[in-house]
């Protein structure tokens, strides 16, 4: 999905400031949607130059004025298209995976930490999904936060599972590792 469409679906919720959309899509979206935070002020730039979102500023004591950004009419059409125009792709791109497919190069100790800190994650993640579940704001965001839970918990209970068996198989003196160049 791009910024764009991003930014119109979290403003279909409500009006919000260009700070407040780029919390909600690190702490909602950051899980599984990787968003350049620097592309949401000029995408929100775009909108409201298209008349896809409305902009008002609001005064601050001792700062500067922030931009409120409202969903007009047009930009409710457009969130629209761009939901249809999504292919809806499930990808999964991760450093972690790409590291333990090559564990057999590693030290031990180094695919080791790579578990521990992974399932610390997953643990921490897993936790925040739990906690958002009585936030969803309709049947999408709950079942969104059950696929969430449900992947997340998997990952989490195969490490758990299985890792005893990666890190025995990586044994110091491994002839394929002494055989690397």
């Amino acid at each position: 999905m791009d910024t764009r469409t991003l930014c119109l679906g979290i403003l279909g919720d409500g009006d919000a400031t260009g700070y407040e959309i780029k919390k909600f899509v690190e702490e909602r979206f950051g899980h599984f949607l990787e968003v350049s935070q620097s592309a949401i002020y000029p995408a929100l730039g775009e909108l409201h130059r298209e008349g896809l979102v409305s902009c008002r500023e609001v005064r601050q004591e001792g700062r500067p004025d922030k931009k409120v950004y409202r969903l007009t009419e047009a930009g409710r059409e457009a969130l629209l298209a761009g939901l249809e125009r999504s292919p809806g792709r499930h990808r999964v791109r991760s450093e972690f995976i790409a590291l333990l497919l090559f564990a057999r190069w590693l030290p031990p100790e180094r695919v080791s930490r790579l578990l521990d800190e992974r399932e610390a994650d997953f643990a921490r993640i897993l936790g925040y999904l739990r906690q958002c579940a009585d936030e969803a704001r309709g049947p999408g965001e709950r079942f969104v936060g059950g696929l969430g839970e449900a992947m997340v918990g998997a990952g989490l209970a195969y490490i758990r599972e299985h890792r005893a068996a990666l890190e025995q198989g990586l044994d110091p003196g491994d002839e394929e590792r002494e055989a690397a160049p």
